[in-house]
């Protein structure tokens, strides 16, 4: 029975082939035609299973398939009438080097903004890690913060002439004080092989503990002046956190003559104390929580980050709004909804780092000897602040809250019964 079937489809066909060959059925084709032949004519040509026809007509080609679709639906077999001439590549590529072109004329401003930033990127800024959170950041390289540490610090100077108090001052005195106590722990925390210096002075680093003996090669000295040995070992990074802006640093510790509740850090390591912050705190642990929070943002180094992050910012809206001016559909409201969306961000970034500050000052004074508890209740009660999404800063409520999750206090009273126990600064890096 199979073999009957595929004879009854083979005689069909040929009957098929012989009808269409004695049809003399000219296939007239323009020289200019988009579709090309394969041969000049198909007069005298057998049609079989295996033939293409190689001419196009206006009217042919459609007859011819519906007489074929409609007689021979039953052999499910389908013939190419025609071919289309390919497009060459080098064509191809043209197109897309024109196109290409027309993108970059109207659009060059942008490129060109976009080449400077990522240029001047490549050359001013480094991905760094932080020490303490080991937080990864893209921050200026140390050449150009201390360029612009002296600019600043030169322009703050003018400002406040007569207001900073002298170092012989016992305000500043005190402040300088604690201030060598905080360095000294961070140093050896750090374990950063080179001296420090406050105001020009050399500062102390002998009291705390094995731990920083073992790296600077005093331990003999520390253990017969009543020092335990630490048997902890220090924490191995793969990537290192970046401490050689701290290296050899001269750090400045002044008291600005002003009743502002105020503390701040600038570039180059110079803290800069307000006196009506003095009058709020009752000990050296309160001012420590202070000065801790303010070398914390020393050795994150936010500044350096913020300039970098604002440069990318700044870069990025210039080219939201070219985008909008050649589109056509720019207007002051949508300049400045871009404005208050930057602002809001750069607020928000700034709360962040201003929580991590804490975080690393709270580190710190434990370091030096003081008691990290009194962090918490320096923030939710003498400082304050309501915070918000206009703030630069976080609440004092949230920011006691932050320091006083188990995790954050439990380790900063393992760090603060080390040292009071003689063990002396467990490694940060």
């Amino acid at each position: 029975m199979g073999f009957s079937y595929a004879k009854a489809k083979l005689n069909t066909f040929n009957a098929l082939s012989s009808f269409f060959s004695k049809k003399n059925v000219a296939f007239g084709a323009a020289n200019n035609s988009r579709f090309v032949p394969n041969g000049s004519t198909i007069l005298g040509s057998n049609f079989s299973r295996f033939s293409v026809v190689p001419a196009v007509g206006l009217l042919g080609v459609g007859g011819v398939q519906r007489n074929i679709h409609q007689t021979c639906r039953f052999l499910h077999v389908t013939r190419r009438f025609y071919q289309a001439r390919t497009v060459s590549n080098s064509l191809n590529w043209s197109m897309h080097v024109q196109r290409l072109m027309r993108f970059c004329r109207r659009n060059w401003v942008a490129l060109f903004f976009g080449g400077s930033v990522v240029c001047t990127t490549i050359c001013c800024a480094r991905i760094q890690r932080v020490p303490y959170t080991g937080r990864f950041h893209l921050a200026l390289i140390e050449n150009i913060e201390d360029k612009l540490g002296e600019y600043q610090w030169q322009e703050f100077e003018k400002e406040n002439k007569g207001n900073l108090l002298p170092l012989s001052d016992p305000r500043t005195i005190r402040v300088q004080s604690v201030a060598t106590k905080i360095i000294a722990a961070m140093n050896s925390g750090l374990r950063l092989g080179t001296e420090f210096k406050i105001n020009g002075h050399l500062g102390a680093r002998r009291d705390f503990g094995d731990r920083a003996a073992q790296y600077f090669g005093f331990k003999d000295a520390l253990a017969e002046a009543g020092f335990k040995h630490s048997k902890k070992r220090d924490r191995n990074f793969i990537w290192k956190p970046a401490t050689k802006h701290l290296n050899q640093r001269n750090w400045e510790v002044y008291v600005l003559n002003t009743p502002e509740i105020n503390a701040s850090c600038h570039l180059g390591g110079r803290i800069v104390v307000c006196n009506g912050l003095l009058d709020v705190v009752d000990n050296d642990a309160e001012l420590a929580t202070i000065i801790g929070h303010e070398v914390g943002h020393a050795v994150a180094r936010h500044i350096a980050e913020g300039i970098v992050r604002l440069f990318l910012m700044l870069s990025a809206l210039i080219a939201l709004i070219y985008a909008l001016i050649n589109g056509d559909s720019t207007s002051r409201g949508n300049v400045d909804g871009l404005a208050k969306l930057q602002d809001m961000f750069t607020n928000f970034m700034s709360r962040r780092r201003e929580a991590e500050a804490d975080y690393i000052g709270l580190m710190l004074m434990a370091s030096a000897g003081y008691n990290p508890q009194v962090a918490p209740i320096v923030y939710e009660r003498k400082l304050g602040g309501e915070g918000g999404i206009q703030s630069t800063h976080p609440s004092g409520i949230k920011r006691a809250k932050l320091l006083q999750k188990p995790k954050v206090m439990n380790n900063a009273l393992a760090v603060y019964e080390e040292v009071k126990g003689g063990e002396g600064v467990r490694s940060f890096v």
